[in-house]
């Protein structure tokens, strides 16, 4: 199968409101997260439910690894549902830029 590179950006209007990362089932690999740059808090990722206390906390222009958060390599298999993923953040309108390789038939 080859892979096909995927990327959007999540912003989170309101902070100590967790969202998830997309709407909808979204089977990815290798999945990055990037706190933008120009955020002016930090960002936190975790699971349904995820706060300050209790997720991953990611600063301005920090990326990270879920295949790291998973135990996995960054070639994550099973899939990883991006919708099981959530980010909540410290001042209102920060935003998060995911990358992640899709499988494609062929």
């Amino acid at each position: 199968m080859l892979k096909a590179i995927k990327s959007d950006q999540k912003t989170i209007a309101t902070a100590g409101t967790a969202v998830a990362l997309v709407a909808t089932k979204t089977d990815a690999r290798g999945l990055q997260i990037k706190a933008l740059a120009g955020n002016t808090g930090a960002v936190y990722i975790g699971q349904s439910g995820v706060t300050a206390a209790t997720g991953v906390e990611l600063s301005p222009g920090q990326t990270y690894d879920v295949g790291d958060f998973l135990g996995t390599t960054a070639d994550l298999d099973p899939f990883v549902d991006l919708n099981q993923i959530y980010v909540d953040t410290a001042t209102n309108g920060n935003k998060v830029c995911l990358t992640w390789w899709d499988n494609v038939p062929g």
